[in-house]
Order: C-alpha cells, then structure tokens, then sequence
C-alpha cells in the first residue's frame, strides 16, 4: 500500500468490501466458536446504516453517539457517521448514568446507539436529553422487547415513563437494516455519492477526555487530523508490517477510548484480520489467534512476563513460554496507557518479541512520539513522530505543532484558550526532558507535580509506575505537597493477595489479609525495593494498605482505568494526613547510607 493512498475508513471499506468481498475483516466470538464478518457485510451493513443516518436527518457536524460495549457493530456504525459527514461522539461504556447523559447532551447527539444492558442508564435522565430524538439498540430484535426492557427499569429504579413517550424514540438494529435496505434499493448508487462529498476537513469525531484533573473535555478531531497520524504511525512501523493476508489482531480494549478506535480505524486501513474479545479472555486466546500486532496495557505484558519467568529457571524455556503465550508470530507488541518497568522491556526483546512505546494524547490523535524497531531508548517514550513537532517550555512542559493537533474543545473556548498560546504551540500539560540522543523522557502531569516542604519537586506517577507488576502490588498513590516527606495509600490484588494466603495457609477476608503482617511486611519489601531507586526526598516514609479497592464508580479512576489521583487525594484526605501525625518516621536498614550514595 502506498502511503498517499490513505482516505477515511469509509472510503477503504468501500473499495475493499467492493474488491474482495469474501475476504475476512472481523472474527466475533459466538459461544465456542467464531462468527466471520467479512468486508462484503461490513460494506452492506455499513451502507444501511449510513442510508438511515441519512433519513434521519444526519448531514454534516450533525452529532451521533455511541454507548456500547466492545462489539463488532462499532465497525459499522463508525464509518456509516462519516458517510454522512456526521460527527461521532463516543461514551465509555462505564460511564455512570449521570456521565452518559453529559456526554451525549454536551455533545448535542441526536441518534444513540447502545445495547440492551445500558439503555436503563439512558433511561434514568431520559426526560433531561436536549437534542435527542433517535435511540437504536443493537442487540434486541423486536419493538415487544424494547416495551419489556423500559417497563422492566420503570420497575427497577422507580421511574414514572410512559412506554410509548420512549418507545417512540426507540428502535432496534434490524429495523435500521431493514430501513437502510429499502433506501439502498431506490437509489443503489446513494452511499458512493455521499462518500465522494466527504472532505478531510470534516469534524470525525468528538472524543470526550477522561477528565483526570475535571469535567470531560470534547476534543474535536478532524479527519485530516486522523489521516495525519496513520501516516506517521505507518512511517514509523512500515518495515515490521507482514504481508497482506497475514495481518492480523485482537481488538478488545474500549472503542470509546482513542486507542481502541484508533486500532479499529488503522486495521481498516491497512486490511488486519481483527478478533473481537474482551479483557478477561485476551491471554487465552492469544496462543489461538497468533496476533501479529497487538496494544495492550501494561498489566498484561506484565502477567506474561511473571507466568514465563515462573515457567522455567532456563532462559530460553522462559522465552519459549513467553513466544507461546503470545501466539508466536507478534512482529511487535504496543505497550500504552502507563509506564511499563524495564525488565519486561529487556526481557520481551530477549525473546525476539520488540516492545514499542510511546507517548502522546487524544488532542493529538493521539501519538507525539514513539520508540522505533531499530532505533529505541526503554527509558523514554520514542522520539517525535514524523510531521510532529515538539519543543520543551522553559519549566520542562512539552509543547507541540503538527497536523495531528487538534483545534479546540467543544463548546468550550475558555479550556481552549488555555491550551494554546499565541504562537500556536499546544500545551500538553506534561513534563518531559530530552536524552543526549533526542529521546524524550516523560516526567508526570504539570498539574500533579509535589511540591515538598523543602522545595523538591517529585512526578509522583513517575515513582507509581516503580510498582508495576510487583508482588500483590494494584495501585500506589503518592501524596506530600508541602509536607516534610512522602507517604502513601497502596491497594492490592485480590487474586495475588488471595493466592499468597493459600501458600503460606493464611486464613481470612480479604480485608482482613490486607491486615495480616505476613502480607504487610511483603509489601513493605516492595516499598523498600522502590526506595532504593530513588533519591531520599522521593522515597516514600509510610504508607497504608486499602481494604478495599480504586474504582471508576467511586470517581477514583478514569474509564479508562488511569488514575484521577486529585480525587484520592481528596477522598483519602483523613488517611493521607494521619500517616503524619505519629512521630518522624526513621530510615530503615541502611535507607541513610543508600540515601548518601544517591544524593552525593
């Protein structure tokens, strides 16, 4: 494929689906088994959709929104947005009735589409949407059943709707389809002029950020910003690339999140064959799918990591086992989403499998800069990406220009304005530093620096990302602006809290193990273990094990499952300032000395 041959995902859907209409596109998981989905339906139910979209009044920066698990029909309805030179508004599909409703109202939506176990939470602020007048639900057959479902959440959560005051908003998939066949066949050439008026300087997309640090924030992403980052990524990893007919990958990290859209939209591009799955069945089906790419997040790579090594004392058997459990064929492996420690890095390249990070954000499409094949620093997050540019300002935070960037945040000129300078740099709000041979090393989030009582500044995910991996360790929250010295809140694994308990036949629930000093002291040692990586003012003095555990229901996490640690700091307030209150900690054995070495 040339590089200059890249269009929208439509475009490529329409010319592929056209071309090979046999070839396989999706695999879905159907009880054992796998459905095939080749590029012939996803063309068809792509163009029903999009004729529907049409008759519903969806034109151009006409907004649609979807809430939904990870399933295949996001393949579909995506491109059919674009068709019609609509604007796709995404919702995690964890989001809380209350978040859901911002989304989609903020995003002036007019035509959801959500799946049967979300509806209820549509239904809790049904009376509140502005703009909406259209709901498709994707995996009910009939109107019967979208009666049940509305009386049922009536019942449930005490609500007071008239069914038909919703029915007549709602609709199902198969009526979309039957609708859009009836569209198709009046005018069978409708979906290619539609596709021939759509323009690079089209809004795609809407894509709400986490909101880490506040409310969500609308990032308005062009196509050209899209195509601008798939040609770079391309560049940057066009050598690892198998042949067509040999690509292929596992999708089963959330669409709404820039990641798994963005690795949805490129296995489009460049003809993957893509299996569907969901987190809890990645690792076993990797060894069945062979993938020969694949994002994930750390915590996976790094449950390879710990199975190989506890495989084999031999190297190469723990390589051998590493290779297995990843299929065998991975050409490379993205690792994003949080820092990944070291020894997982060197070990996967010791197994011949090449760990690529990166760093970047959904205001730039995402990526700003990546590690290469042949040209990689395991310290840092790559270099520039190609058509990017980055500059540091003067207190360290990374500023970038490219077509990549985006222009501003929906409905709000204010958190625009605040991004951008009069120059045009976009301010990213990390901290980063440059290696000798132009590498970029990223230092933590501008707005999460500590701020010590004797003037240090520490990245406190900087020194998190220390735990990654390590024994019973889940989450590490760092705490100490304006104070003396750093303390901590730690969470567990269950799993591996639980697991520990049946070696060393500990018995008890499992907030009462967090107690159990044989478990304290374990973690202890990791804390240790971190502390004699770091300089004194960054080791951490105390800290206290959780009962329980972050969650994105309580606001703790995103719905991508990064940490909102203002929001622990301020919930977790009570905990954080009783680890000051007993006397000066004092250092632990050999802690002074290793703490002279490291600052002298």
């Amino acid at each position: 494929m040339e590089i200059t041959e890249l269009k929208g995902g439509i475009a490529k859907i329409l010319e592929k689906g056209t071309r090979e209409p046999g070839a396989v596109r999706y695999h879905v998981p159907r009880g054992d088994g796998w459905e095939q989905v080749t590029w012939g339906q996803v063309l068809e139910r792509t163009r029903r959709i999009a004729l529907y979209l049409e008759r519903e009044g969806i034109t151009k920066d006409s907004k649609v929104s979807v809430f939904a698990t990870t399933r295949v029909e996001w393949g579909y309805v995506c491109p059919a947005i674009e068709a019609c030179r609509g604007v796709f508004v995404p919702v995690y599909f964890s989001s809380t009735p209350d978040q859901a409703h911002y989304v989609i109202d903020h995003g002036d939506a007019e035509v959801l589409f959500t799946e049967r176990a979300l509806l209820p939470r549509v239904l809790l602020r049904w009376r509140d949407y502005g703009k909406l007048r259209r709901v498709v639900v994707l995996d009910l057959e009939t109107h019967g059943q979208l009666e049940q479902l509305v009386a049922a959440t009536n019942q449930t959560h005490g609500l007071d709707l008239a069914i038909g005051e919703v029915t007549g908003r709602l609709t199902t998939l198969d009526e979309v389809y039957r609708l859009g066949a009836e569209l198709e066949a009046r005018d069978p050439a409708r979906l290619e002029a539609m596709i021939a008026a759509v323009e690079d300087t089209d809004v795609a997309a809407i894509i709400y950020t986490s909101g880490t640090t506040g409310e969500p924030k609308g990032v308005v992403l062009t196509i050209r910003n899209l195509i601008s980052s798939t040609i770079s990524w391309f560049k940057v990893l066009e050598h690892a690339f198998p042949p067509p007919g040999e690509r292929r990958d596992i999708l089963w990290l959330p669409i709404s999140h820039m990641s798994g859209w963005g690795i949805m939209g490129q296995g489009t591009m460049f003809e993957y064959e893509t299996w569907l799955s969901d987190p809890l069945n990645l690792l076993r089906i990797l060894p069945e799918v062979r993938p020969t790419m694949l994002l994930s997040v750390p915590v996976y790579w790094e449950k390879m990591y710990v199975i190989a090594l506890n495989a084999s004392p031999d190297p190469d058997e723990q390589h051998e086992k590493l290779r297995a459990l990843t299929g065998g064929c991975l050409t490379f492996l993205l690792s994003g989403g949080a820092g990944l420690k070291r020894e997982v890095k060197d070990f996967f390249r010791a197994a011949g499998i090449q760990m690529i990070e990166g760093y970047g954000l959904t205001e730039c499409s995402p990526n700003l800069t990546m590690n290469r094949l042949d040209d990689f620093d395991f310290d840092s997050v790559g270099k520039p990406m190609p058509g990017v540019t980055l500059r540091l300002a003067a207190d360290g935070e990374v500023l970038a220009k490219g077509e990549n960037v985006f222009s501003g945040y929906y409905k709000n000129a204010e958190a625009t304005a605040e991004v951008f300078d009069g120059d045009g740099w976009f301010h990213t709000g990390d901290l980063g530093e440059w290696t000798d041979r132009g590498f970029l090393r990223f230092r933590g989030r501008k707005k999460e620096i500590i701020v010590t009582a004797g003037g240090k500044n520490v990245s406190p995910a900087g020194i998190e990302a220390r735990f990654a991996g390590r024994p019973l360790i889940e989450h590490v929250v760092l705490y100490g602006d304006e104070r003396k010295y750093l303390v901590a809140l730690i969470t567990l694994d269950e799993l591996q809290v639980r697991a520990y308990a049946a070696q060393m036949k500990i018995e008890g629930t499992f907030a009462e193990l967090t107690r159990d000093p044989r478990v304290v002291a374990l973690v202890q040692d990791q804390v240790d273990a971190v502390n004699r990586e770091l300089a004194s003012y960054e080791t951490i003095k105390r800290f206290e094990i959780l009962e329980g555990h972050l969650s994105v229901e309580a606001g703790h996490l995103t719905p991508s499952l990064k940490l909102r640690r203002a929001r622990v700091w301020v919930d977790y307030r009570a905990s954080f300032d009783g680890l000051y209150e007993a006397s000066p900690p004092l250092p632990r054995a050999g802690e002074r000395e290793a703490a002279s070495r490291r600052t002298s």
